[in-house]
């Protein structure tokens, strides 16, 4: 159920919409259900794990010359009651952040990301996940405070996804003073009826 009515779908060439209702994950339903008409079942959950951005599992990377992107703060607000943030670094050199499951088994999973409360500290509008060749950009700026879902995906390995603020992998420039932030990432593994074309995720490359 997509209570917005709708999902704005990120690619080359789009910029953000000046639209209120936020962006959801991959693969997101698109149809608007009334109460009462009939849509499709939800897939059955068994069990989740959060990864918070301190879990030691968690790698901290630069797509460039690691003195290039500085390091991350440290603020209150977030999953365990604290997050990281850090300044955003336009084009293709860029931090990124792998929160991988190691106590996940392969199968399918529900990805989402949190955004951590007071999120217009970090000031960003474009935190960019990726799951495999999959994209989802969610609005850090207004969507704190709650799990925000980036789509099912059917792992060989541990499941993993990756958050980058790299400008090259969507049309959009940050203005100077943002910064995208890192929080916790929830895992829930789906035991039900999958959904026809759910994306098949290989393990993570390296940055």
């Amino acid at each position: 159920f997509d209570p917005y009515g709708w999902s704005q779908v990120y690619g080359p060439g789009q910029r953000d919409p000046d639209l209120e209702d936020p962006h959801r994950g991959w693969r997101w339903s698109r149809r608007a259900l009334s109460p009462g008409q009939p849509g499709p079942p939800c897939p059955e959950a068994c069990g989740s794990q959060v990864v918070d951005q301190e879990d030691p599992a968690v790698r901290w990377g630069c797509a460039g010359v690691a003195a290039d992107c500085g390091p991350w703060e440290a603020l209150p607000g977030g999953w365990l009651g604290g997050h990281r943030a850090a300044a955003v670094i336009a084009g293709s050199v860029g931090r990124w952040v792998r929160f991988s499951c190691a106590a996940c088994p392969p199968g399918t999973w529900l990805v989402e990301a949190h955004v951590p409360a007071g999120a217009h500290s970090a000031s960003t509008h474009a935190a960019r996940y990726q799951v495999g060749g999959r994209l989802t950009v969610l609005d850090q700026h207004a969507e704190g405070d709650r799990w925000q879902p980036l789509g099912l995906f059917d792992y060989r390995t541990s499941p993993w996804v990756q958050l980058t603020d790299r400008g090259d992998l969507q049309d959009y420039l940050p203005p100077p003073g943002k910064r995208v932030a890192a929080d916790a990432v929830r895992f829930t593994r789906i035991c039900g009826s999958i959904p026809p074309g759910t994306p098949v995720i290989d393990g993570p490359r390296d940055a």
